[in-house]
C-alpha cells in the first residue's frame, strides 16, 4: 500500500446576508503549491464577480490516494467508538470524538465478553496517543475555537455506538 500525491483542491465557503453558507470545491490543475495559491486567487476573484455572497473562508488541499487499495476485513465505518474528552482549563467543557470502525483493542472487553466489549478503555495507550494530537501540551491540532484537550487526563468516558445514534 502506498499513498501517492493526486493533485490539489480548493474549497471556498460563501456566506449570505442571512448567515447561510455554501461550500464550492474545485479540483485544481496547478503544477505546484505556489501556482495553487495564484490559481486559487484567480478563482476567488472570478467567483466574487458573479455572486452576491462573500467569501467566508477557503482552504487549499493536497490530495493523496491509495494506489494499491485493499479493503480491510471486519471493518465497518458505521460502527464507532464515541469518546468524551476533557477540554483543558475548563472542567465544565467536554469534546466528543468519533472513531469510525474502531479496533477491538481500544475496548475494555474482547468480542463476546458482554457489556465490557462496548466500553472504551480509557487507559489504552494507542487511544491516549490518538487523543494526544489535541493535547494542550505538545498536540498538533485543536478541537475547535483554539481549544485543546487536558494534557494529563483527557479521557472522560467512551462507548461503542453506530453512526447516527444519539447515545454517545
Amino acid at each position: 500500500m502506498a499513498l501517492s500525491f493526486n493533485g490539489y483542491e480548493l474549497h471556498i465557503t460563501l456566506i449570505d446576508s442571512g448567515g447561510d453558507t455554501a461550500t464550492l470545491s474545485y479540483k485544481m490543475d496547478s503544477a505546484d503549491y505556489t501556482a495553487l495559491v495564484t490559481d486559487a486567487g484567480t478563482i476567488r476573484a472570478a467567483l466574487q464577480t458573479i455572486t452576491n455572497a462573500v467569501v467566508k473562508g477557503y482552504s487549499l488541499v493536497s490530495r493523496y490516494v491509495e494506489t494499491a487499495l485493499v479493503l480491510p476485513t471486519n471493518a465497518e465505518i458505521e460502527k464507532r467508538a464515541t469518546v468524551v474528552a476533557q477540554i483543558a482549563a475548563n472542567p465544565l467543557k467536554k469534546a466528543t470524538i468519533q472513531i469510525p470502525a474502531p479496533a477491538d483493542s481500544i475496548f475494555v472487553g474482547v468480542p463476546g465478553s458482554g457489556e465490557n466489549y462496548n466500553i472504551v478503555d480509557g487507559a489504552d495507550a494507542d487511544l491516549l496517543d490518538y487523543l494526544g494530537i489535541w493535547s494542550a501540551s505538545g498536540g498538533v491540532a485543536n478541537i475547535s475555537d483554539g481549544e485543546y484537550l487536558d494534557a494529563t487526563s483527557p479521557f472522560v468516558r467512551g462507548k461503542r455506538t453506530t453512526r447516527g445514534s444519539s447515545n454517545g
